[in-house]
């Protein structure tokens, strides 16, 4: 959305005064290019940064440094590099970042992919979405559901966390609990809706379930949710 809105600001303001920016001198626009150099060179050292980080922002600078350089009208070569910045949001919305959240130690969770250590056995599959859930994702999510479903022996239930308590997904409790918070976990089935309390865990060694965490999650969209519910 910022980069949206300072293409927006930039493309008036370049349409309304370019008259007035045709009566700066040559030198004054010489000046301002020089004194760009020195952030250029710091800009150059986060370069580093952003590559061993993320890649698509690593290719997103280089890009729009290219267009700077080699486009001889800065005007297109800043509609090249804002354009390129609107694709790769569209490519990050249509391809969510799903991570898969493993147990650590007894109540610190870490994410499979970044970290070298072998998570400890648990019960429960905990799977991170962290984009908006919309119709042009639904697919791409579904697919890292299935995935992840094929890996877990037994699955029986999905949890869905939100940000808001009264959605917020509750652990396994014990009989004598109390259970009013069990009506805050929404319990996705497609037939029948097992109550793990009456099941012997000796009998089913392979019992697990998937949690999606959807903190990240900003907005779900009524496609989003037929997809859940299905």
């Amino acid at each position: 959305i910022s980069n949206l809105l300072s293409a927006l600001w930039m493309a008036i303001t370049l349409y309304f005064a370019r008259s007035i920016f045709g009566l700066i001198p040559s030198s004054v626009v010489a000046a301002m290019i020089l004194s760009a150099v020195c952030d250029v060179c710091l800009n150059l050292q986060h370069l580093r940064v952003l590559c061993s980080s993320y890649i698509c922002d690593a290719v997103i600078f280089v890009s729009a440094l290219l267009s700077a350089l080699f486009i001889p009208n800065l005007c297109h070569a800043f509609l090249v590099a804002v354009t390129i910045s609107l694709l790769s949001i569209v490519i990050r919305t249509q391809r969510p970042k799903c991570e898969i959240v493993v147990r650590a130690t007894e109540n610190c969770y870490i994410e499979e992919n970044r970290y070298e250590c072998e998570g400890l056995d648990a019960p429960l599959r905990i799977l991170r979405i962290t984009s908006p859930l919309i119709f042009a994702n639904c697919e791409a999510v579904r697919e890292e559901i299935s995935k992840q479903a094929a890996a877990v022996k037994g699955l029986f239930e999905t949890g869905i966390e939100s940000r808001t308590p009264s959605m917020r997904s509750q652990p396994l409790m014990a009989v004598n609990e109390c259970v009013s918070g069990r009506a805050s976990l929404i319990i996705i089935t497609h037939d029948s809706d097992p109550d793990p309390l009456q099941m012997n865990p000796s009998d089913s060694p392979t019992f697990k379930c998937i949690v999606l965490d959807c903190s990240g999650v900003a907005y779900v969209d009524p496609e989003a949710v037929k997809m859940l519910s299905q």
